[in-house]
C-alpha cells in the first residue's frame, strides 16, 4: 500500500511524498551517512511520485523534485510506517472532522521512541496543482486504486491540507479575497490575492490551527537559531497560496486587458500590468512595472482601498440605525416626517451595548462602558466614519458638521439606504440596525383566485377532466395577505413614494409596479391583451407552485387561492365552499387489508388516494422501515373496494411496479401478507411471458412486478 502525504514547506510551497509499505524493512546500504540525516528507507523516489499521486502529464511537468529534512518517528533505527488517516467530510465540515484525526496522529507520534531527521524525496508543485490535487483526491477510508496498481491511502497531513483547501475554495467562491502587491523571497514584485476571512471563517481557521498534525510541522534545517514554523504561520502561508490559486482559477476565462496604443503614463502601465498579473499563471509583475516607486504607489492605493471597505477587528464598531418617521405623522401627511439614520458606537462582543454618537462627542456618562475597550472613543468613531463615507456617500452631508449624530433622508433616500448602502456597510463590518419589517417586507404582486368548473371533476375514467379540466380565474392585487382596492392603488400611484405605510405597516413599492397593477385591474374584459380568464387545473397548479409565470403579465404572482378540490390540493382552501369529499381526511384501514395502519399511515393513504383521483403522481417520503409498502398495498385494496360494482371500469387496471431485482421477492411476500386478495404477476426471468400472453397475464393481475434491468432493455 502507498500512503500519500501533503506538506506545506515555508519558503517553498506545497510538497507531496508517499510511503511504500512494500519497501518497509528493506535497508539502503551505502546511502546512510554516519552523521546527519539519512534517506528515508521506504519513501517513494521522486521519479515515481507523479505516477503514484496520479498527476496529469501537464501537472507532472510543473513539479520539481525537492528533498525535505523531516523529523519523523523512528524506532529501531528505521522510520515508523504511517497509519493511513480516515477521511474528512464535505467542504464546510472538513476543519471540524480533521481535529480528532490529527489528535490521534499526535498520540501515535508521542508513543514513538524518538524523532529523528530523515531526508524525504518530495515533489514541489505550484499552488494551483496542489489545490486541484487536494480537492480531487481526498483522504478516505477506502484505498484509492485509480492511479497505481498498489492501493493508495492518505496520511493525516493530507487530510488536514485538504481541509485547508476546502476553506480556501469557500473563501474564493464567497468573494472573501483582496488583491495586494507583495515582494517574494527573491525580490520579485508579485500580484497576489490575500484571504479576507469573516468571523465565521476565523473560527474554522482557529480549529485548523489547533488541529494541525505533528507531521505538518516536521521540517527542520538542523539550525538551533531558526525555530520551526508555528501552526499560525503554516495556516496563514498555506491558506494564502491556496486562496490565490482558487481565485486565479475562477478568473481564468477573463484574462484580457486590451493593449493600449501610443504612449501610456508610467503609473497607468503599472496598474494595467498589475491587473494582468492578478489573473495570469505567473503572478510576477514585469520589470518595467516592478520598480520601487510603482510598487510603493500600488501598495498605497490598495491599502487605502482595503481600509475603505474592510473592517478591522476590534472591540467597537460604528453602527447605523434606520428610524422611520412616526406613524401618526405619516398617516396625517405622507410627505411629513423624515427618515433618520442614527450614528452609534456598538460593542462587537455584546451588540446590545450601544452608545449614541451625541454621547461620544459630549463624553457623556454612557461612554464610560467603552473606556476599558478603547482609550479614545471619539477618535475611533471619527476614523470609522471616514471609512464608512467611502461606501455610503449619503453620509457626507452629516460629516460636514463637527459632531455628526444622524442623517436625515426622504423616503427615496431611505429606500436606497436599505437596498444599496446597508448591505455594503454590513459586509464591511459596520453594524446595521433596520426595522424588522424590511427583512420580510412582501412585494406588491398578483394573487390568482381560481374556481374549478364542476363538470366531470370527479370522474376517474379516461374521459374524466382532472388536471385537464378548466378553471375560471381572476386576479387580485395584494401585498402579502392584504388585498388592495383600485382606490388604494390610485392613491399609491399619486404618492410616488418607494416606501409607504399601508394599513399599519411599511411596504416597499418598486418602480412601475403600481401602474402595472392598475393596468391589469382596469383592463376591459374584451381587450386584446392576451390574459385569458380560464386555465386548466394543471396550469393553475404550476403557477401556484411557482413553476410557470402567468401569461403576458409583468408582475409576480404572490399567491394562488383556489376553491374545491384544487384548493385542498394547494392548501389554499378553507373558505368552506368545496365538497366535503374534497377535504383530505385520514382514511381508516381498508377492510380487505390484513393488518392495522398506524395514524400517520392512514394520513399517507388518504393523501395517495386524493392525488390518484385527480391523476397526480406522488412521492411518499417516509423514512425506511415506516411502511411505505404497506401504504401502497392499502391504496390498491381501497381503490378496489371503492370501485363501482358495475360498468366497464368497475375493476381497476393493474398497477405496474418497477423495483430492483433484490426486492421482487420482498414485494411478493408483503403482498401475500397484507393484501392476499391481490393477484400478483412477476415479469422477470427467462420464463417470462411476452406478447399476447403477457397482455392476458397483466389484465388478470392487480400488481405486475418487473425490474430496472429488464425495463432498461
Amino acid at each position: 500500500m502507498l500512503v500519500a502525504h501533503a506538506y506545506w514547506s515555508p519558503g517553498r510551497g506545497f510538497c507531496f511524498w508517499a510511503e511504500d509499505s512494500r519497501l518497509v524493512g528493506r535497508s539502503r546500504r551505502g546511502e546512510d551517512e554516519e552523521l546527519g540525516p539519512r534517506r528515508h528507507s521506504f519513501a517513494v523516489a521522486a521519479p515515481g511520485l507523479a505516477t503514484a499521486l496520479g498527476l496529469t502529464p501537464e501537472a507532472a511537468a510543473r513539479a520539481e523534485p525537492v528533498r525535505l529534512r523531516l523529523l519523523l518517528p523512528t524506532e529501531g533505527n528505521r522510520p515508523v510506517p504511517t497509519t493511513a488517516a480516515m477521511g474528512t467530510g464535505g467542504s464546510r465540515s472538513a476543519a471540524a472532522n480533521v481535529v480528532p484525526m490529527a489528535r490521534a496522529a499526535r498520540r501515535d507520534q508521542r508513543r514513538a521512541p524518538a524523532l529523528y531527521p530523515w531526508l524525504v524525496p518530495t515533489l514541489l508543485v505550484p499552488a494551483g496543482v496542489a489545490l486541484e490535487l487536494l480537492l480531487s483526491r481526498r483522504a478516505s477510508g477506502a484505498p484509492d486504486r485509480a492511479a497505481t496498481e498498489a492501493p493508495l491511502a492518505f496520511g493525516a497531513g493530507w487530510a488536514w491540507c485538504a481541509a485547508l483547501a476546502d476553506e480556501a475554495l469557500e473563501m474564493a467562491a464567497g468573494g472573501r479575497a483582496v488583491p495586494a502587491v507583495l515582494r517574494a523571497a527573491d525580490g520579485r514584485a508579485e500580484a497576489r490575492w490575500l484571504p479576507a476571512p469573516t468571523t465565521a471563517d476565523g473560527e474554522r481557521l482557529r480549529g485548523l490551527v489547533e488541529s494541525i498534525p505533528a507531521v505538518c510541522r516536521a521540517e527542520s534545517d538542523g539550525s538551533r537559531d531558526r525555530p520551526p514554523a508555528s501552526p499560525e504561520e503554516i495556516v496563514t502561508g498555506a491558506l494564502g497560496e491556496l486562496v490565490d490559486a482558487a481565485v486565479r482559477a475562477s478568473l481564468a476565462g477573463r484574462r484580457s486587458v486590451p493593449p493600449r496604443r501610443g504612449r501610456v503614463p508610467k503609473k497607468t502601465a503599472a496598474a494595467e500590468a498589475f491587473l494582468v498579473a492578478l489573473t495570469a499563471d505567473d503572478a510576477a509583475l514585469p520589470a518595467a512595472a516592478a520598480d520601487a516607486d510603482n510598487v510603493e504607489e500600488l501598495q498605497r492605493v490598495l491599502r487605502d482601498w482595503r481600509r475603505s471597505g474592510l473592517s478591522t477587528a476590534g472591540p467597537l464598531r460604528t453602527c447605523f440605525r434606520l428610524v422611520p418617521p412616526p406613524a401618526s405623522e405619516v398617516e396625517s401627511d405622507p410627505d411629513e416626517g423624515p427618515w433618520r439614520v442614527e450614528i452609534l458606537l456598538q460593542s462587537t462582543e455584546d451588540p446590545s451595548l450601544l452608545v449614541a454618537a451625541g454621547e461620544v462627542w459630549r463624553d457623556g456618562p454612557a461612554i464610560e462602558s467603552f473606556r476599558p475597550l478603547v482609550t479614545d472613543p471619539e477618535g475611533y468613531l471619527r476614523t470609522d466614519l471616514g471609512r464608512a463615507v467611502r461606501l455610503w456617500p449619503g453620509l457626507d452631508a452629516a460629516l460636514k458638521t463637527p459632531e455628526p449624530t444622524e442623517v436625515e433622508l426622504d423616503a427615496a433616500g431611505a429606500q436606497r439606504f436599505l437596498a444599496d448602502a446597508a448591505p455594503l456597510l454590513e459586509q464591511a463590518g459596520f453594524g446595521i440596525l433596520v426595522p424588522p419589517w424590511w427583512r420580510t417586507t412582501p412585494r406588491l404582486g398578483l394573487r390568482l383566485r381560481a374556481r374549478p368548473r364542476p363538470v366531470g371533476l370527479h370522474s376517474s375514467g379516461p374521459g374524466g377532466l382532472g388536471l385537464a379540466g378548466l378553471c375560471d380565474y381572476d386576479y387580485e392585487v395584494a401585498v402579502g395577505d392584504t388585498t388592495l382596492t383600485v382606490q388604494e392603488l390610485q392613491a399609491l400611484a399619486e404618492a410616488k413614494a418607494p416606501l409607504v405605510r399601508l394599513r399599519g405597516r411599511w411596504v416597499e413599492l418598486r418602480a412601475g409596479d403600481v401602474e402595472r397593477a392598475l393596468a391589469i385591474l382596469q383592463r376591459p374584459a374584451g381587450s386584446s391583451h392576451p390574459a385569458p380568464r380560464e386555465m386548466t387545473a394543471a396550469e393553475v397548479l404550476r403557477v401556484g407552485l411557482g413553476l410557470d409565470p402567468p401569461p403576458s403579465l409583468d408582475l409576480p404572482v404572490v399567491g394562488v387561492v383556489a376553491e374545491g378540490w384544487l384548493g385542498a390540493l394547494l392548501g389554499t382552501g378553507g373558505d368552506g365552499e368545496g365538497d366535503a369529499d374534497d377535504r383530505i381526511e385520514a382514511r381508516p384501514t381498508p377492510a380487505g387489508f390484513n393488518g392495522t395502519l398506524r395514524p400517520y399511515q392512514e394520513r399517507g393513504l388518504a393523501w395517495l388516494r386524493f392525488l390518484q383521483r385527480y391523476g397526480l403522481g406522488a412521492c411518499l417520503a417516509d423514512d425506511m422501515g415506516l411502511g411505505k409498502t404497506a401504504q401502497l398495498l392499502a391504496l390498491m385494496v381501497l381503490e378496489r373496494e371503492e370501485a363501482p360494482p358495475d360498468g366497464a371500469e368497475a375493476r381497476p387496471r393493474a398497477t405496474l411496479l418497477v423495483c430492483p431485482m433484490s426486492l421482487v421477492g420482498n414485494w411478493q411476500r408483503e403482498t401475500a401478507r397484507f393484501a392476499p386478495d391481490l393477484a400478483v404477476h412477476v415479469h422477470h426471468g427467462a420464463g417470462r411471458k411476452v406478447g399476447p400472453s403477457l397482455v392476458a397475464a397483466a389484465e388478470s393481475a392487480d400488481l405486475v412486478i418487473t425490474t430496472y434491468s429488464l425495463l432498461a432493455r
